[in-house]
């Protein structure tokens, strides 16, 4: 596959909640630490434009925040995205960040 910037993707995602928040538990962890926490993914997608693998290159440090990324990750959906007219698979890392509420 192609390796992609996030940004360029990011115009081709027609479906999914890109802010995905953590659990309640972990917000609140979050919120009581008063550090915020960033996970990295590597996204791969089909030429077709749908998600066919994760790979958690950074953790949240929060396995429930993890896998709930993870989880609504494989519910986004993108245009194909072409090369010389033609659809190619690609990866990128996608980044999360999330702060403690002030």
């Amino acid at each position: 596959p192609k390796i992609v910037p996030q940004v360029a993707l990011e115009a081709q995602r027609i479906s999914g909640e890109k802010d995905i928040q953590p659990p309640n538990d972990v917000a609140t962890a979050i919120s009581r630490s008063g550090k915020g926490v960033v996970g990295v993914v590597k996204m791969c997608l089909t030429n077709g434009g749908t998600v066919q693998k994760l790979n958690v290159l950074k953790s949240t440090g929060h396995p429930g925040y993890d896998n709930k990324i993870k989880t609504k990750m494989r519910e986004w959906r993108y245009r194909p995205f072409m090369v010389n007219g033609k659809a190619v698979p690609v990866c990128t890392s996608v980044t999360f960040i999330n702060r403690p509420a002030k």
